[in-house]
Formats: structure tokens, C-alpha cells, sequence
């Protein structure tokens, strides 16, 4: 037999939880061992061997379900919400200007987050959709894809939703006005999902 397996630490995203059951799993196939019986340790200072079942805690926005009770049963870890999802990408980077919870936001040549605009030459290139408010200097959150929180609401379920002149949004399209002196570029931040929730998806559609 080999020795114990080592600690059981389970991060905060699914990846993280699989990458360590894996681990786990790995080891106790090649011997190793808490107990008896396929009971097992935490740790190196754990008093108590326990069935892995047991010895899992479910953490804020995970669930444990055994799978296939009496049976070859399995262990499914589901996370929902939150940065770490899979279905929704998060980045925190130092604001380089001021912008608002809601506001599209580009990359400076410094890195740092500033507002987006609709003119090109301006900080059009859209990195995704701030969902904190942007301080020079402070860090700040956005969504680079997925669904996001959209602070001001009142959006209509469906729409498309365009980089407006000056930053922020706009649901209609492009018309004459928004045309006229050229320069521009229309780029889609995503659909509203909800009256205050964005499934962002940035695509540049055209430049005139």
C-alpha cells in the first residue's frame, strides 16, 4: 500500500474541483490510502477516515449529488454563478479612467481600462462590459463574454445592443446622423437578456 493521499483542496470553480478530484482519484488507484475500507483522510493531521462523499463539503454556489446510489456510484459537482463559471469570462484590471457599472470599456496603450466610444481612433476597440464603476487608479471588474449585470436596467428583452457616440449603449441602429461625418464604427456589445442583464458578445460589424 502506499501512503496517504495527499490534502483534498477543491477551489472555487469547476475546473478546479475536477482538477483536484482527478488528483484524488489517481491516487487511490495507485494505492494510496487514508483508511481502510476506501474510507480516507483530509490531510496528514486528519484524525477520522471517512467514505469521499462525507469528506466533501459543499462551498457557496456548489452542489454534491451521488450518482447511481448502491450502484458504481459517482460524486457530480455543479457551480453556478459567479466568477469562475464557465459560461462567463471576468477580468479585474486597473482603471485608467472614469466609467460606470454598464458602460463598454476598451484597453489603453497601458492596459488599463478606460470608457469605450464609437469613433475611430478613440478607445473603440471594446474589451467587454464594466459591472463595477471605474476610478482612476482603483481596480475595476468587467465581462469579457457571458452574461453580465447591467446597473441601469430598462432594456428590452431581444435587443441588439450597439457601442453608442461617447460610450455606453444604444438599441437602435445606426442611422444618418450617426453616419454622417464618417469615422465610425459599429460594434455589437451583445443581446439583452433581460430588462437588467446582458449576454455580452463583442463583434465589430463595420467601420465607415
Amino acid at each position: 500500500m502506499g501512503g496517504r493521499c495527499r490534502p483534498l483542496l477543491l477551489g472555487t470553480d469547476i475546473n478546479s474541483i475536477q482538477q483536484a478530484l482527478n488528483r484524488l482519484a489517481d491516487c487511490l488507484e495507485s494505492g494510496g490510502s487514508g483508511g481502510s475500507n476506501g474510507k480516507v483522510f483530509v490531510d496528514g493531521a486528519d484524525t477520522t477516515a471517512d467514505f469521499l462523499g462525507l469528506k466533501l463539503v459543499a462551498g457557496t454556489n456548489i452542489t454534491l449529488t451521488v450518482l447511481y446510489p448502491g450502484a458504481n456510484e459517482q460524486i457530480r459537482i455543479d457551480a453556478t454563478g459567479g466568477p469562475g463559471t464557465s459560461s462567463t469570462l471576468y477580468d479585474t484590471l486597473t482603471a485608467g479612467g472614469a466609467f460606470l457599472s454598464g458602460d463598454p470599456v476598451a484597453l489603453d496603450v497601458a492596459g488599463n481600462l478606460v470608457k469605450a466610444n464609437a469613433e475611430v481612433g478613440g478607445p473603440q476597440e471594446v474589451y467587454g462590459l464594466a459591472i463595477t464603476n471605474g476610478v482612476l487608479g482603483n481596480p475595476a471588474t468587467v465581462v469579457t463574454s457571458g452574461i453580465a449585470p447591467y446597473a441601469p436596467g430598462g432594456l428590452t428583452p431581444g435587443d441588439v445592443l450597439l457601442l453608442d457616440l461617447g460610450g455606453g449603449i444604444r438599441s437602435t441602429p445606426p442611422g444618418a446622423a450617426f453616419l454622417a461625418t464618417g469615422n465610425r464604427r459599429i460594434v455589437r456589445i451583445g443581446q439583452a437578456r433581460t430588462s437588467n442583464t446582458i449576454l455580452v458578445r463583442v463583434q465589430v460589424i463595420a467601420e465607415t
